[in-house]
């Protein structure tokens, strides 16, 4: 709640409709409109939190603190997202909070990540497996995350080939990790694309849902190559 995501697209120059989200989705779960609407941006809720866990400025300097120690922790990150890394110090600033940036090659930031040496990072999402811890089966999730039944859900998506059967779990997914919020998704993965004028539906996301376009008739001119 202390990040303004939609500003933090504005300044990366992003599409004004990127869809700002909280739990993983597919792009057909965007272009229906099921996926559950994300925390707002809302720092007055974000400091009444806070204050409910003891972090509250007592001293007057701008800083949250606990017990003597001040909120403060270092965000680690890879060359490419320095912007959303300074955006996300000078936020948290606003709110209380003091941000050290580290910057590591990225093959180093995925080592450091995967051994959960890291109080934040900001790291390329792969989808569900960042987010949980898979036991000896899979190399260990980027948040360190653990929930048995999330781990069942997982494997129940992942072995079904009905996609209905697969929302279904999906939707269990949300549920938990909506509720736990291991992770917090700043922008959607971004590809631009060109189109004649006259296709409308292109949605900014990775995938092209081509059931969701749809062609202009007005005037009824030729499609160019």
């Amino acid at each position: 709640m202390s990040i303004d995501r939609r500003e933090l697209h504005r300044v990366l120059n992003y599409p004004d409709d990127l869809p700002i989200f909280d739990v993983p989705a597919r792009a057909r779960h965007f272009a229906q409109g099921v996926v559950p609407e994300p925390l707002p941006f809302d720092p007055e809720r974000a400091a009444q939190l806070f204050a409910s866990a003891g972090w509250v400025d007592t001293d007057n300097d701008n800083i949250l603190d606990k017990d003597g120690q001040e909120f403060r922790f270092t965000l680690s990150t890879a060359p490419n997202e320095s912007a959303e890394a300074v955006y996300l110090q000078d936020q948290f600033r606003r709110v209380g909070i003091r941000a050290e940036i580290s910057t590591y090659d990225r093959s180093v930031l995925r080592q450091r990540t995967q051994a959960h040496d890291f109080d934040a990072a900001i790291v390329r999402s792969h989808w569900i497996p960042h987010l949980i811890q898979e036991g000896e089966r899979e190399a260990p999730s980027g948040t360190g995350h653990e929930n048995a039944e999330l781990s069942r859900l997982v494997d129940a998506y992942r072995n079904t080939i009905d996609q209905q059967e697969a929302d279904k779990h999906m939707r269990g997914l949300w549920d938990i990790i909506g509720a736990e919020i291991p992770v917090t998704y700043l922008h959607n993965g971004v590809r631009f694309r060109a189109a004649h004028r006259r296709v409308r539906g292109i949605q900014n996301n990775r995938a092209m849902i081509v059931e969701h376009l749809w062609i202009e008739e007005e005037g009824r001119e030729p499609m160019e190559p």
